[in-house]
C-alpha cells in the first residue's frame, strides 16, 4: 500500500502550536512509503526540484541517506497516519516490540497496547492529531516472546501540504534500566533505614558545611521536623551561634586538612533547652577521583555516661564535705584486731581531732572509752558478722579526751556479685540533742502543773472559781510573786479599749492589787509597745526598767521588777490577759515557761468559751416555753430516732404543714431528699459531737434560704431556723460590691483604704503593698499604724485637719497632703482623698478614701524650679546675645558692604579704562571678581535678613492669605511672566502672624517652585491651605526637577545648596529663613518630592 508522505505543495513540521518550522519548495521532493520498503520518487513535472541534494551527493544518495538514518537510529521510530495505522517503522522499533515490519506495516498501533489501556491510547492519539500538545507518555506491554517491557515514548506531529496530519513517535525501552533503579532504590532504602535504626547521630556534609543527610537521631538532635527541612542548610539554621560557630570550624578543619577528627567530645544546647554532651568523629568523604568533597560525621550521646561522671563527682566532693563524719573500713577481720580504717573525711577530723594519717590502718575501736556503750556495740558486732545494717548511739572520745554523744550508722557495701567489701560508717555528733533530752526532763514539772490546771478546770462549772484556784497553781509553777487576770472592756463614751483587774493571787509577800482603783479602768492605748505585742499573740514579757513611761509608771508603782503578760483570745477577740509579776528579782522568762503559761491560757480561754456556751443554752432552755411560741424564728425538737416531738406555728408557717401531720413523724422518712442535704448532715454531727451547729441551706422544694441553728442534748435536737432568703440575697450584693472594691483596689495604682469607724476595723488595699511596701496580709491594718507612719513635720496639720471635718456635719470630704514613711524607712510624698460616711445624727461612722503617691511630682516640681531658675539665667545671656548679633548686623548692614562697593567700583572702572588693552583672560577675571564680590554682598544681605527673622517688626495681625500671595505675585511679576510660570490658588483661610516675615515665607517658596525648573517646562504651582483646630496648614507643590530623599533634611540648613551657582542662582539661605519664620510662629515645615516629577513644600502655624 502506497501512501505520499510529501507532495509538490508546502507543509510543515509542527513541535507545539506555539512553534512551527517552515520547510521551503526547495527543501521538499515527494516521498512514497510502500509496506516493506522506503523509496523515493523523483516528479518530472515539474520545473523545481523538492529536496535539495546534500553537498556532493545526489538527490537519490541524500534520501538514502536520510532513510539510513532513520533505520538506523538507536531509538524505536514510527510514523502513523491519523487513525492509528503504522505507515513506517525503523528496525530498532521493531526490535524493541519483538514485531517484524510485515507484522506491523498497515496496523493499528493500538494493537502494541494492552487492552485496558486501548480506548485511552486511541483517544490521546486524536487529541493529539487534532491538537499537536506532545504528552510525554510511560507504559508497559507484552512481546511476542511474553516478556513484559516498560516504554517512554515522544511523539512529533507531522503536517503535509495537502493539510493531512502524521504522528512520529519514538519509543525507548526502560525496562532495564527500571530493574536498575528499582534495585538501587531497594539497596539505598535499606541502607537508609539501617542508618536511621542506629541511635548514633549520622550525618553527611557537602564542603560547604551544608546537609545532605541527616539520620532520625541527628534530626532530632538538632531540632529539624524532617530531613528535607535540612538540605542545603548548615548547622547554624539549628543551632544557637557559639555552638554553630564550634561545629563549623571543625567541619572546615576536616575539609582543609583531608584529616579526620577522631572522638571529639562537644556539647550543644537543642531546642527544648537541654544541654547534650557529644563524642563526635568526623572524616573526609571523597569521590571515585579521590577528592574531598565533603564529610560524613557520626555523634553519640555521651550525657548520660557524663553525668554519671559528674555524680561520683559530686557524690566523692559531698562525702569529702559532708558534715557528718564518714569512716571506710575493710570488711576482713571482725575479730581483733578488727578491720582497719582505709578512709575518713574531713568532718570525721573536725569531730574527733585525729588526722586522717593518724587513724589509716587503726580500728575505729580506738574511739571507744570507759562510758560508751558496750552492751549497743556488741548488738553491732553481731550485726556486722551477719552483714546486716545497724545503728547504735554511743558516747565516743575526741583526740583530748573530750566526751561527745554520736550516732554511728553502718552500712556493709557489696560488689556486684554480692560479696561484702567493705564497711561504711556515718558518725553524726548528737551531743545536742542529748542535752535537749535532758533539758525535757526539767519540762516534767511544767506539765504536771498543765495537768493539775486542767483537771481542775474540769472539775468547776464556773469558769472564774477556777481561774482562782489556776492563778495559784500557775503561780507557784513558776515561783512568780503574782498572777491576776485582767478582763477587757469598751469604755462605752469613747469607744476606747479599757481593762479592769478582776482576779489575783499573791505568794504573801508582796502587796494585793484587787482593789487598786487604778486597775479597774487601765487605758490599754496608753500602752502601746504591751497592744504591740498582743496584736501579734504574743506574749509581753520585760524588765520594767527597760520599759518607758506610763508602762513603766504602772509597773514600779506596784514595785514590779519583771513581768510576763499572756494574752487570752476567743473566737479571735481580745478578751483580756493573764498577768505574773516578779517584784524581787530583774528576771528573764525562759521559751519553756513562757510556753508553759501560754498552754495553760489556751486551755483557760476554751474553758470561759465553753461556760460561756453553757450560759447561753442554759438561759434559752429556762426561757424555752416562753420564747418557743412568741419568737419569730421558726423552731421544731426531734428525739434521737428522729421523730419530732415538737414543732411552734412558725415552723408549720414556714414550712406549709399541719400540726397533727408532722408531730410524731420520723423526719428522715418523711422528707428522704433530706438526706443529700446540709440539714441531714448537720444534725447527725450536733449528734455525734454533742456540740451546737449552726449553717446556712437551700431548700429547692420551697425555694427558700434557712439559717440554722441545731442544739444537741441526751435527749436530741432543739432546731431554730429562721428565712434568710432576703438577708442571703443581700449578702451577695454586699459579696459582689466586696469584690468589686477588691478589684478596684488591685486595679488602681492608688492605695485605697476603707475604716469602719465605730468597730476600728481598717482595711487596706493591695496599693499599700506595691507604693509602700506594707506586709497587709501578716499585719493586720490599724488606725494606729498609719498614725505612726505620719511625718512628725505633718502630724499635727494632718491629725488636726481629720479632727476638724469630724466634727462638722456638713462635711462629707476630706483631703490632705503630706509624707508618709514607706516599710523601708524612706518617705513618700502622698495625696490622701477620703469620703465621710455619717449616720442620721450627723456622726461619722465609715470613711473610704485612696492615697496617691506623688512622690515623682515633688520631685518633678523642684527640679521644675531649678530649671526656671536656670531658664531666666539663659534668657539673659540670649538677651546679651541678640544685642551682639544686632551690632553684628549692623556692621554687615553697613561697614561691611562698603568695602565691597568699593572693589566693584574700582574693577569696573579698571575694565573700562583699560578694556581695550585688557586680553580676555583678563576681563574675564575682572569679571570674576566683580561677581564674587556681588555674590558677596548678596550673602551679607541674606545674612542681614536670616537674623532679623527672629525679630519681627511690629505685632502679630490678622492676614488674608490670598492678598498676601498676591502682593508677593506682584513683586515678582517679572521672574513669573519671564518663566511663563501658571501659580493656582483659592479658599485660603485668613491667618493670624507677623505679615512681613510670612510675606517673606510665601515668596521664597513660591519663587524656588518658579526656578528650579527643567530648561524649557512651564512651572506649575499650587497653593493650598486649611484652617485645623490649632494650627493652619499650607502645601506649595510645584512640577520642578524634584530633591532626593537624603536631601529632605539637609536643603533647611543654612548655606546647603544642591546645585552649582550656575545652573540655579541663590545663597542657600532661602529655604533656612523659612524654617526660622515657621518656628517663630509655632509651626514646623517638611517636604515630600520625588525627584524628576517635582516638589511638595507643607508647612503649619500655631494659633497662638
Amino acid at each position: 500500500m502506497n501512501h505520499p508522505l510529501l507532495k509538490k505543495q508546502d507543509f510543515q513540521m509542527e513541535k507545539s502550536p506555539h512553534q512551527t518550522v517552515e520547510i521551503s519548495q526547495k527543501q521538499k521532493k515527494p516521498i512514497d512509503i510502500l509496506k516493506n520498503d522506503f523509496h523515493i520518487k523523483k516528479q518530472t513535472t515539474q520545473s523545481e526540484e523538492f529536496i535539495e541534494p546534500l553537498s556532493g551527493f545526489s538527490l537519490l544518495q541524500t534520501q538514502s541517506l536520510l532513510f539510513s538514518v532513520l533505520n538506523g537510529s538507536n531509538s524505536g521510530i514510527s510514523i502513523t497516519d491519523d487513525k492509528g495505522v503504522f505507515i513506517f517503522v525503523n528496525e530498532e522499533f521493531c526490535r524493541i516490540l519483538g514485531c517484524s515490519r510485515s507484522e506491523l506495516l498497515g496496523k493499528n498501533f493500538i494493537n502494541c497496547i494492552p487492552e485496558a489501556f486501548q480506548k485511552q491510547a486511541l483517544a490521546d492519539h486524536q487529541d493529539f492529531i487534532k491538537t499537536g500538545i506532545e504528552k510525554p507518555v510511560f507504559w508497559q506491554t507484552t512481546r511476542k516472546d511474553g516478556a513484559h517491557i516498560d516504554l517512554s515514548e515522544t511523539v512529533q506531529l507531522l503536517v503535509q501540504p495537502d493539510g493531512q496530519r502524521l504522528k512520529m513517535s519514538t519509543i525507548t525501552d526502560l525496562t532495564e534500566k527500571n530493574k536498575a533503579e528499582e534495585t538501587i532504590f531497594r539497596e539505598r532504602n535499606l541502607l537508609r533505614t539501617l542508618i536511621d535504626i542506629i541511635p548514633d547521630n549520622i550525618f553527611v556534609k557537602d564542603r560547604d558545611s551544608r546537609h545532605l543527610i541527616n539520620n532520625k537521631a541527628n534530626l532530632e538532635l538538632i531540632g529539624a521536623k524532617s530531613e528535607k527541612d535540612t538540605i542545603g542548610k548548615t548547622i547554624a539554621e539549628f543551632v544557637n551561634a557559639a555552638d554553630a560557630q564550634k561545629f563549623l570550624e571543625d567541619d572546615r578543619k576536616v575539609i582543609e586538612s583531608e584529616i579526620g577528627l577522631f572522638n571529639q567530645e562537644e556539647t550543644i544546647l537543642n531546642k527544648n533547652g537541654s544541654l547534650k554532651t557529644l563524642l563526635t568523629t568526623k572524616i573526609p568523604l571523597r569521590d571515585k577521583s579521590g577528592w574531598v568533597i565533603g564529610l560524613v560525621g557520626i555523634s553519640r550521646d555521651i550525657s548520660v555516661i557524663k553525668k554519671r561522671e559528674q555524680e561520683l563527682k559530686l557524690m566523692e566532693s559531698v562525702i569529702t564535705n559532708s558534715t557528718d563524719s564518714v569512716i571506710i573500713t575493710e570488711s576482713n577481720l571482725l575479730d581483733a584486731p578488727g578491720p582497719k580504717i582505709i578512709y575518713v573525711n574531713n568532718a570525721f577530723t573536725r569531730l574527733t581531732g585525729y588526722g586522717s594519717e593518724e587513724v589509716m590502718g587503726r580500728n575505729p575501736r580506738f574511739l571507744q572509752g570507759p562510758n560508751s556503750d558496750f552492751s549497743a556495740l556488741g548488738l553491732l558486732g553481731v550485726a556486722l558478722r551477719r552483714k546486716e545494717p545497724f545503728e547504735i548511739e554511743t558516747i565516743n572520745y575526741k583526740k583530748g579526751g573530750e566526751e561527745f554523744w554520736v550516732n554511728i550508722s553502718v552500712t556493709p557495701l557489696k560488689d556486684e556479685g554480692g560479696t561484702l567489701t567493705h564497711f561504711l560508717a556515718i558518725q553524726r555528733d548528737i551531743t545536742e540533742r542529748k542535752l535537749s533530752e535532758a533539758a525535757l526532763i526539767a519540762k516534767t514539772k511544767l506539765l504536771k502543773g498543765i495537768a493539775v490546771v486542767i483537771e481542775t478546770l474540769m472539775d468547776f462549772d464556773d469558769w472564774e472559781k477556777a481561774v482562782s484556784n489556776c492563778l495559784k497553781i500557775m503561780g507557784e509553777t513558776v515561783d512568780a510573786d503574782r498572777a491576776y487576770f485582767i478582763k477587757n472592756y469598751r469604755d462605752p463614751l469613747t469607744n476606747r479599749l479599757m481593762a479592769n483587774q478582776e482576779l489575783e493571787w499573791t505568794n504573801g509577800k508582796v502587796s494585793i492589787q484587787i482593789d487598786n482603783p487604778h486597775y479597774k479602768a487601765i487605758e490599754l492605748e496608753e500602752h502601746p509597745l504591751f497592744l504591740e505585742a498582743i496584736n501579734h499573740k504574743k506574749p509581753f514579757a520585760y524588765l520594767t526598767k527597760d520599759l518607758d513611761d506610763p508602762t513603766k509608771k504602772i509597773l514600779e508603782e506596784q514595785d514590779i521588777l519583771s513581768t510576763l503578760q499572756v494574752p487570752i483570745f476567743i473566737e479571735n477577740d481580745f478578751y483580756g490577759y493573764i498577768g505574773f509579776d516578779d517584784c524581787t528579782k530583774g528576771r528573764i522568762w525562759n521559751a519553756d515557761e513562757i510556753s508553759f503559761l501560754q498552754s495553760l491560757t489556751t486551755n483557760l480561754a476554751v474553758a470561759m468559751e465553753r461556760k460561756d456556751n453553757l450560759d447561753t443554752i442554759k438561759r434559752n432552755l429556762q426561757e424555752k416555753n416562753t420564747i418557743l411560741e412568741s419568737i419569730g424564728d421558726a423552731f421544731f425538737a426531734v428525739n434521737k430516732k428522729g421523730e419530732v416531738t415538737y414543732m411552734n406555728h412558725t415552723s408549720r408557717k414556714l414550712l406549709k404543714l399541719e400540726k397533727e401531720e408532722i408531730l410524731g413523724a420520723n423526719l428522715w422518712e418523711t422528707y428522704r431528699d433530706l438526706k443529700e442535704s446540709a440539714f441531714y448532715s448537720n444534725y447527725h454531727k450536733a449528734i455525734k459531737t454533742m456540740k451546737p451547729v449552726h449553717f446556712d441551706e437551700y431548700n429547692p422544694a420551697l425555694d427558700i434560704w434557712f439559717g440554722v441553728s441545731a442544739f444537741p442534748s441526751s435527749s436530741g435536737l432543739s432546731v431554730y431556723f429562721r428565712d434568710i432568703t432576703e438577708k442571703r440575697r443581700k449578702e451577695e450584693e454586699i459579696a459582689i460590691y466586696n469584690q468589686r472594691f477588691e478589684k478596684l483596689s488591685k486595679a488602681t495604682n492608688d492605695a485605697i483604704w476603707d475604716w469602719d469607724i465605730p468597730s476600728n476595723a481598717l482595711f487596706w488595699g493591695e496599693g499599700f503593698k506595691i507604693l509602700f511596701g506594707f506586709d497587709i496580709i501578716n499585719e493586720k491594718p490599724t488606725w494606729e499604724k498609719w498614725e505612726k507612719q505620719l511625718h512628725e513635720i505633718d502630724h499635727q496639720k494632718v491629725i488636726g485637719n481629720l479632727a476638724r471635718v469630724f466634727g462638722d456635719p456638713k462635711e462629707h470630704y476630706f483631703e490632705n497632703e503630706y509624707r508618709l514613711q514607706k516599710s523601708d524607712g524612706s518617705y513618700a510624698y502622698v495625696i490622701d482623698r477620703g469620703s465621710i460616711i455619717r449616720n442620721s445624727k450627723g456622726k461619722p461612722v465609715r470613711m473610704i478614701g485612696a492615697i496617691q503617691d506623688i512622690t515623682h511630682r515633688k520631685e518633678y516640681e523642684g527640679s521644675l524650679q531649678n530649671l526656671n531658675t536656670e531658664l531666666l539665667k539663659s534668657n539673659k545671656d540670649l538677651s546679651i546675645s541678640n544685642q551682639e548679633l544686632e551690632q553684628f548686623a549692623y556692621v554687615a548692614s553697613h561697614d561691611l558692604q562698603e568695602p565691597l562697593r568699593m572693589i566693584t567700583s574700582f574693577l569696573t572702572q579698571i575694565e573700562r579704562k583699560y578694556g581695550a588693552i585688557l586680553d580676555e583672560k583678563g576681563k574675564k577675571y575682572i569679571h570674576f571678581a566683580v561677581d564674587g564680590a556681588q555674590r558677596m554682598r548678596e550673602i551679607i544681605l541674606e545674612l542681614l535678613e536670616f537674623s532679623r527673622v527672629g525679630r519681627p517688626d511690629g505685632a502679630k495681625e490678622p492676614i488674608d492669605t490670598t492678598l498676601l500671595i498676591q502682593e508677593v505675585l506682584l513683586y515678582n511679576r517679572k521672574l513669573i511672566t519671564g518663566k511663563k510660570a501658571k501659580i493656582v490658588f483659592s479658599n485660603l483661610p485668613e491667618i493670624y502672624g507677623f505679615k512681613n516675615p510670612l510675606q517673606l515665607l510665601f515668596q521664597n517658596l513660591i519663587t524656588n517652585a518658579v526656578k528650579y525648573q527643567k530648561e524649557g517646562q512651564k512651572p506649575l504651582i499650587t497653593i493650598e491651605g486649611k484652617e485645623m483646630e490649632t494650627h493652619w496648614e499650607f502645601s506649595v507643590q510645584d512640577n520642578g526637577i524634584g530633591i532626593n530623599a537624603e536631601y529632605f533634611d539637609k536643603i533647611f540648613i543654612i548655606f546647603q545648596r544642591l546645585h552649582q551657582k550656575d545652573e540655579y542662582s541663590g545663597s542657600g539661605m532661602g529655604l533656612a529663613i523659612c524654617k526660622k519664620i515657621i518656628e517663630n510662629h509655632n509651626g514646623k515645615i517638611w517636604v515630600s518630592s520625588v525627584e524628576g516629577e517635582g516638589s511638595s513644600f507643607h508647612f503649619t502655624l500655631g494659633k497662638q
